[in-house]
């Protein structure tokens, strides 16, 4: 009965140590792979060198300027692929349908000027979302490709300024073509005797002063902003004063409902 207890607990000790190993995540090791169709010579490819490691440092560069001692494993050199970690063997949850984003603005990206790999740039990148993780490692300026490369997530982003909104047009005031009143005084000369403006009748077309001309409030197109006393005597029927308008203030003063309407400043 001994012996089978021992054996009984070597087993358990045993099946603990099976599921621990198999907990346990698996990490595969980083590997170099070769700079994509390098060649010096139009001979002299990585698989060459390979076999001839001794000749790393002999053979010059490609046409790209690169040599095998940065573009060949065998050298020394090549491109760190980065592992995807394997899984654990533990189930995973499953993943929920992800919220709907609101829509981003609209921004503009731009590759960083002048950025490579070892020669490879953005462009040979965006060929293959892919190449983003796998070829990772710092290029020019210690930048990777998923800061330098648009398409790989990084790049120069660029919101565009906002339209501005159009500035509206300014309003024309034009005086009726040809008007006068008592066949000599126009629209021009009302330009100068402002205070004129409601003391004569109907002119041509039969029109006055105040409608024919932009200066007194009228004019084709003149805008509204106001109103204009057109008697000195307008002050007496607003307050504190505030005499009855029909004395003689209802055509002439804007208190009384009358002046000159619309006069331009």
């Amino acid at each position: 009965s001994i012996n089978f207890q021992i054996k009984k607990s070597e087993s358990r000790r045993m099946k603990l140590r099976c599921l621990t190993f198999w907990a346990l995540p698996i990490v595969a090791a980083a590997r170099c792979v070769d700079y994509p169709n390098f060649v010096v010579d139009h001979v002299y490819t990585c698989s060459w060198f390979a076999q001839n490691e001794q000749n790393c440092g002999d053979m010059g560069e490609s046409e790209d300027g690169i040599s095998a001692e940065a573009a060949c494993c065998a050298c020394g050199g090549g491109i760190t692929q980065r592992p995807t970690p394997f899984p654990t063997g533990a189930p995973r949850p499953p993943t929920r349908a992800p919220t709907p984003a609101p829509t981003p603005e609209i921004k503009l990206c731009t590759d960083e000027p002048g950025w490579t790999n070892r020669g490879l740039d953005c462009e040979w990148y965006s060929r293959n979302e892919d190449r983003c993780v796998e070829f990772d490692n710092p290029g020019d300026y210690g930048m990777t490709a998923q800061q330098a490369c648009c398409n790989c997530g990084g790049g120069i982003l660029d919101t565009p300024a906002p339209t501005p909104a159009p500035t509206p047009a300014p309003i024309v005031c034009e005086d009726e073509p040809r008007w006068v009143v008592n066949n000599m005084y126009t629209c021009e000369w009302f330009e100068s005797h402002k205070d004129w403006c409601g003391n004569f009748g109907e002119g041509s077309d039969g029109m006055t002063a105040e409608e024919a001309c932009c200066v007194c409030g009228g004019g084709a197109g003149g805008p509204s902003v106001g109103c204009k006393d057109m008697s000195l005597d307008c002050d007496l029927f607003s307050p504190p004063t505030s005499w009855p308008c029909n004395t003689f203030g209802d055509e002439n003063c804007c208190a009384c409902g009358g002046g000159l309407q619309h006069f331009p400043n």
